[in-house]
């Protein structure tokens, strides 16, 4: 089963680690050098040099000295980062997005901006309306999925 851009399972074996940051708000804690969490609807990426990693350890990991969130990334978890982020993943999914999950957790502005943005991949077959759900086309939306991914994003 191709059920994901990159992934491949044998009989419905899907990989239980991708399907935890691939849903709506979903939370994970991982560690190590240039690992990323999402805890409270934020993500806290760690330092990817080594350097920088021992220093942000011997600091307290996720606070720094005066107490602020210590984020390498400076990613935050307001609504515009968490759409983007449940689009980038969600259309990398066979099952794609679902656009009445969206209206409801961004609104009905957010819905058109996502519609207007897939209607030329829409009309060439790079990605496929199905009810509620829009999802890339396996091979070809899978093939083109970060270019199309971005056009959708930046609509």
């Amino acid at each position: 089963e191709h059920y994901e851009t990159s992934s491949y399972a044998k009989g419905g074996k899907r990989s239980r680690h991708n399907e935890r940051y691939w849903g709506l708000r979903g939370e994970w804690l991982a560690a190590g050098l240039g690992a990323t969490s999402c805890l409270g609807g934020k993500r806290v990426s760690r330092p990817r040099e080594h350097s920088r990693y021992l220093e942000w350890v011997d600091r307290g990991g996720w606070r720094d000295d005066d107490g602020d969130d210590d984020n390498e990334d400076g990613e935050g978890g307001g609504d515009e980062e968490v759409l983007i982020d449940f689009l980038t993943t969600g259309l990398r999914r066979k099952e794609g997005i679902d656009i009445r999950l969206i209206e409801e957790e961004f609104g009905a502005e957010a819905v058109n901006a996502i519609l207007r943005g897939s209607e030329q991949f829409l009309e060439r077959g790079l990605a496929v309306r199905e009810g509620s759900s829009m999802r890339l086309s396996d091979p070809d939306g899978f093939l083109f999925s970060d270019y199309i991914t971005r056009q959708i994003i930046y609509e």
